[in-house]
């Protein structure tokens, strides 16, 4: 990931790369209606949010993929999946994130004694939620065997000739 996607644009919740595909999207949106860049941002805001909603408040998770979402319906509607996988995207989010946080043996054997289930597939959104912030306060206190032992490379090995 390039130090620019972790960049907010100033005054606003997304990242700096979030801010350029707004843009881009509201563009698409309205030459494929055929109407007013203005106008598309507030359709894509009615479906996305509800109502209106400064594109400035819109944070660059959640709010970001119902953005998103919109979008896809907007331009795509036939394409069911591309719409599916958007709205999946918070769950797929803290599957990687739990995921990079321990080994896979220890976040099973902790999603298992918390939740009942250790596939984390199974789990929604909020049980994912407290997995990962469990594994967070967890992981700043254990150091793992793998980040604890370096392996050795075959010419820096102990060699008993």
């Amino acid at each position: 990931m390039s130090k620019r996607s972790k960049e907010f644009y100033p005054g606003w919740k997304m990242t700096v790369e979030q801010h350029g595909r707004y843009w881009r999207d509201v563009s698409a949106v309205a030459h494929r209606l055929k109407v007013k860049s203005e106008e598309a941002r507030q359709l894509i805001h009615e479906r996305a949010f509800g109502g209106p909603k400064s594109a400035k408040e819109i944070n660059h998770l959640k709010d970001f993929d119902e953005f998103i979402a919109a979008v896809k319906a907007l331009l795509q509607p036939a394409n069911l999946d591309a719409q599916m996988r958007q709205a999946e995207m918070p769950k797929t989010r803290l599957i990687h994130a739990i995921q990079e946080l321990s080994p896979e043996a220890y976040y099973r054997a902790e999603a298992l004694r918390k939740f009942g289930l250790e596939e984390l597939d199974q789990l929604d959104e909020s049980q994912l939620t407290m997995l990962r912030n469990h594994l967070s306060k967890r992981a700043a206190a254990i150091r793992w065997p793998a980040q604890s032992e370096r392996v050795k490379e075959p010419e820096e090995a102990e060699c008993p000739f």
